[in-house]
């Protein structure tokens, strides 16, 4: 959708805004940008173009241990939803304000012996969001349904976790018999191929 995004509307901007919408995952674009130096306008040559990805993907993974049930939601709170980009550059200057972002009707059937690794949230339900060092608020949600049918909602803190540009951000959770959830938070992010 295009409301959420102004692209430069002169050939001397060099800035786009972007807001993230919180409506739906499959809502929020990966957005890739390309630059070249000035060009004449009579130019008939092709000009090499190298795209990067300027928004960070997170994805949800099983961790080391799972119990059956149902994980209803998934959810980041407390994160920064929109800025300006600057493709002269290359940065993000983002505003204070924070937001959440959820994935409500997930859903996502647990066995218990799900194998480390294996995916909570879909490709179509990654969140693309800004790059970020994680404002003191931060936190993951998660909504658990038991195998008794009783939910139980489970948070961690992913404060000062730093969401580079251009990659992708697994957070593996795990779910203790207890229903104590444990997040490993990726020391190396990988590059982004989503």
């Amino acid at each position: 959708p295009t409301d959420y995004l102004t692209v430069p509307s002169s050939p001397s901007s060099k800035e786009l805004k972007y807001t993230v919408p919180t409506a739906d995952a499959v809502n929020q674009k990966d957005i890739v940008v390309a630059t070249t130096n000035e060009i004449p306008g009579d130019n008939n040559k092709a000009v090499p173009l190298t795209f990067k990805h300027i928004c960070t993907a997170v994805r949800f993974a099983v961790g080391s241990q799972m119990q059956p049930g149902f994980i209803k939601s998934v959810a980041l709170e407390g994160v920064k939803k929109a800025g300006t980009y600057d493709m002269a550059t290359g940065t993000w200057a983002l505003a204070e304000t924070t937001t959440d972002f959820s994935q409500d009707d997930l859903n996502k059937s647990m066995t218990g012996n799900e194998t480390a690794g294996a995916e909570i949230t879909s490709s179509e339900g990654t969140f693309m969001m800004l790059p970020q060092t994680l404002p003191a608020g931060a936190t993951i949600k998660v909504v658990f349904t038991n195998a008794s049918g009783v939910d139980r909602t489970l948070t961690a803190s992913i404060r000062n976790t730093v969401w580079t540009m251009g990659t992708t951000v697994t957070y593996k959770l795990s779910i203790t018999p207890e229903y104590e959830m444990n997040i490993e938070v990726p020391t190396e992010a990988q590059d982004a191929h989503y």
